[in-house]
């Protein structure tokens, strides 16, 4: 009986940290920074942020508004399609696609306007309910090989050499 309530209790954590993912994505797409507060920890630390590096990491709920920026900044009619959703203890793992129109610079690439798709997956920590800790992985090199579709010359190459 003890385990059973033990396992009911670990179900409602990985259930409520699974929404607060959810409420987090969807600020994301809608571009809405207002109440972050509520679901990111003044410790969180997003360790693939734009611009983060060991150097210079991006913390707290300040980083999670900088990403809406820049993704906002870089794309438009924003989607995100989840595809798989699970959590173990304080992690949640999603996996899905993002899709908008391209309008910024990124990867070296100057806007095409072009509908792209980015396959992505994400690993949050949770404590408390919010969010600790991001690291993604997402698809680059497939999203390059469809803006170059677009416009093949328009690659920055010292952004390629990693001089940007």
């Amino acid at each position: 009986m003890e385990m059973e309530m033990v396992m009911r209790a670990a179900d409602l954590e990985a259930n409520a940290n699974m929404h607060t993912v959810r409420r987090a994505f969807h600020a994301l797409i809608a571009g809405n920074a207002a109440g972050v507060d509520e679901f990111v920890s003044s410790h969180y630390l997003d360790h693939d942020a734009p611009g983060a590096d060991a150097a210079r990491p991006r913390r707290g709920p300040a980083a999670f508004r900088e990403s809406i920026r820049w993704l906002h900044g870089i794309l438009t009619d924003l989607e995100f399609q989840e595809q798989e959703l699970m959590a173990v203890c304080d992690r949640v793992m999603v996996r899905g696609v993002m899709g908008g129109r391209h309008v910024g610079r990124v990867l070296g690439m100057a806007p095409t306007g072009q509908r792209v798709e980015i396959h992505q997956v994400h690993v949050f920590r949770l404590a408390g309910g919010r969010l600790v800790e991001h690291r993604a992985l997402w698809g680059e090199l497939s999203l390059l090989v469809q803006l170059m579709s677009e416009q093949p010359a328009a690659v920055d190459v010292q952004y390629l050499a990693g001089h940007e």
